[in-house]
């Protein structure tokens, strides 16, 4: 069912409350328009006792048709029975704290889901004879905030808006300053899952308006939301300098290439005019310049190959440098190698002092013993 036909159901249940008010009987009453709740966001499903008295001691239930099992909520003797409630509204569904003793069993719906919507359906059971019910018809949405940002496009600017999870499916319009309608180039609807994503864009002349409103309203729920967005007066001045810098560089670029068009059409002139003009030996110029360049890249050919056997010479002298660095490595370590067999012979020539040392004083002692005798 659409959402204008739960309208219409609601309204009728309204006026027949109505008009057993006027009789005074008892009923059940609610709101004549469809409750419209957002995902996440805590809504009431109102249902209340007409004349107002107590139902404390009574038995509320809340179902809805098309689940199963159909409990949404189910309140006996003064508490609430979760056990025969459908899953996927345990701990989400529960009544005011003193709404029984008021005659209100109005159902508070926690955290919705797209899910939710649908036709809801207030009983109570005063006794086994006497029972009230009221339908409430429920429709969920989804709403986000609009987000704004600035792009560029040559001397213009471009702004996209972009929404997401939105359900059902919102309308989007741009407006500037004074009010007026923007018409946007595109609108892009993706949607995902069951919520909707929406990108527009505008692009706009750089001084027509200071401001710009992105408004996303979906009528079916009665929401809307808006973002506006301020062009930054310095933003303006830097983009009008680097306009101006840019038509400056053109220009003259244009100017540049027209003076070496002028020049160039020039040297062709005066190339032609110098054609049979003769040096001092007589000889046309362009063929005794022709000459001259033959001659000195001649010379350049022999400078470079006098270079490169220099070169060649270099790299031998660097040859023969390592070589002898090589044999002057060698020397030194057989010199290191000589000085420590020195310093072995050294040490071996101390201790055969030191051994001699002692039998040379024996030896003077037996003479002086042998002359004394």
């Amino acid at each position: 069912m659409t959402l204008r036909g739960r309208r219409g159901v609601a309204e009728l249940l309204f006026l027949q409350s109505l008009l057993l008010t006027i009789k005074g009987e008892l009923r059940l009453t609610g709101q004549p328009e469809p409750v419209v709740g957002l995902v996440g966001q805590q809504c009431v499903l109102s249902c209340r006792l007409q004349p107002a008295e107590s139902v404390a001691d009574k038995s509320v239930e809340w179902t809805r048709a098309d689940l199963d099992p159909t409990y949404v909520l189910i309140y006996r003797q003064r508490r609430l029975e979760p056990k025969e409630v459908n899953p996927s509204f345990k701990e989400r569904t529960e009544l005011f704290e003193q709404g029984p003793e008021k005659g209100d069993m109005s159902l508070k719906l926690n955290y919705p889901k797209l899910s939710d919507t649908g036709t809801y359906t207030c009983k109570l059971v005063m006794d086994v004879s006497s029972q009230f019910s009221l339908e409430v018809p429920v429709v969920i949405g989804a709403v986000s905030e609009p987000q704004i940002t600035l792009e560029r496009s040559l001397d213009k600017l471009v702004f996209k808006c972009e929404v997401r999870n939105w359900y059902p499916k919102p309308e989007m319009e741009w407006r500037d300053s004074k009010e007026q309608i923007v018409p946007h180039e595109d609108i892009s609807p993706v949607q995902d899952d069951e919520y909707f994503s929406i990108v527009s864009r505008i692009t706009v002349e750089m001084w027509a308006s200071d401001n710009y409103t992105c408004t996303v309203r979906q009528l079916g729920i009665r929401e809307t939301r808006k973002t506006n967005f301020t062009v930054p007066e310095i933003y303006k001045k830097y983009v009008s300098l680097e306009i101006h810098l840019t038509n400056i560089v053109a220009v003259s670029s244009v100017v540049v290439v027209l003076l070496l068009v002028v020049f160039v059409y020039w040297a062709w002139r005066k190339r032609g005019r110098r054609t049979d003009v003769t040096d001092g030996a007589g000889m046309p110029l362009r063929e005794s310049q022709q000459s001259e360049i033959t001659r000195l890249g001649q010379q350049v050919e022999l400078k470079e190959s006098e270079i490169t056997r220099l070169g060649q010479q270099v790299e031998l002298k660097e040859s023969e440098i390592t070589r002898l660095g090589q044999q002057v490595e060698l020397k030194e370590s057989e010199i290191t190698r000589l000085g420590q067999q020195v310093e072995l012979k050294e040490s071996e020539i101390t201790r055969l002092r030191q051994q001699v040392e002692p039998l040379r004083h024996e030896s003077c002692s037996k003479v002086s013993a042998d002359s004394e005798a």
